[in-house]
């Protein structure tokens, strides 16, 4: 496991470095274009320069809207970096005894039918106490709507029992992703451009409404998406793969063993002769390599011979 030092290292490679090289290299050259569109400058790129620092200073500095005049389209990787970094406490809290019996009530109340879609509530109640006071994209909404997304997507894969409640509700997921969209769809139809003041305000009882079809399309859809992933990653074509690795079965086969001991070093299939069930954990003293019967990768390799 990594280290919160290595985590927050591995973050600034990933992230904060391409966001810093990406604003540098590519902002001046999409903000040069977009003055000559719009008919604000008509120089060169290089006497465009000087004039954007003046374009890129943001009216709000401590504001997320800050990251998007300088990363421009590159603001996601921003976002995703203060994300993990703010995470860490989160998550190691997650880890403690309170943490892990927070999230093991989480997954009693969502083996329900349905419970899985109770992670819409809190979504739904940030974009109602933050969208009235900053409804710009990329503001304070995107970012604490998004940070939310973010945590919940660690708590899903902390315990399998959420993996296995939406693979069950995938269709009702689906269901919801479609009904907010066609509702959100038919709201616009309705209302017109009044939607717009509907999300950028406070409209009893139509900006709640607004929001929680936003909330369902977007939870519906993404745990929908991923199940799907899931299920197909394994049968994805070739051209996604990426390049094999060639390494010896054998010491494929010893790798699973040395997981299978480290983890469950003291289980045996239970016998009343005192011997191994098929498929269970074997005794740590045998040597995996030895086993008769092959794993699929050998006898692949003797079938292709």
């Amino acid at each position: 496991r990594r280290s919160n030092r290595q985590y927050i290292r591995e973050r600034v490679l990933r992230l904060a470095i391409p966001f810093v090289i990406g604003s540098i290299l590519l902002t001046p050259v999409q903000k040069y274009f977009e003055a000559r569109h719009w008919g604000d400058y008509e120089g060169s790129f290089f006497g465009y320069l000087p004039d954007l620092w003046g374009d890129i200073t943001p009216t709000m500095w401590f504001s997320p809207l800050t990251l998007t005049e300088w990363g421009l389209h590159l603001w996601f990787l921003a976002f995703l970096f203060l994300y993990s970094a703010m995470a860490v406490p989160i998550f190691n809290w997650f880890k403690t005894d309170r943490g892990r019996t927070f999230i093991a009530r989480l997954g009693r109340m969502v083996e329900k039918r349905g419970g899985i879609l109770l992670f819409v509530i809190p979504l739904t109640l940030v974009r109602v106490a933050i969208q009235p006071f900053f409804p710009e994209e990329h503001s304070w909404l995107d970012f604490v709507y998004s940070f939310v997304f973010f945590v919940m997507g660690y708590v899903v894969y902390s315990d399998t029992r959420f993996l296995t409640v939406i693979r069950r509700d995938r269709w009702l997921l689906l269901a919801c992703g479609l009904a907010g969209m066609m509702g959100g769809g038919a709201m616009g139809a309705i209302a017109g451009d009044e939607l717009f003041e509907w999300t950028s305000s406070f409209v009893m009882p139509w900006s709640p409404i607004v929001m929680l079809t936003f909330a369902l399309t977007a939870w519906g859809w993404a745990l929908f998406v991923l199940d799907l992933a899931r299920a197909h990653w394994d049968n994805r074509p070739r051209l996604l793969r990426g390049p094999v690795e060639h390494r010896d079965p054998a010491e494929d086969d010893r790798g699973r063993f040395r997981f299978l001991r480290a983890h469950h070093g003291g289980v045996r299939g239970a016998h009343p002769a005192g011997q191994t069930v098929p498929g269970s954990v074997r005794d740590e003293t045998e040597d995996p390599g030895e086993r008769e019967r092959p794993f699929p990768a050998q006898r692949f390799r003797r079938m292709k011979c």
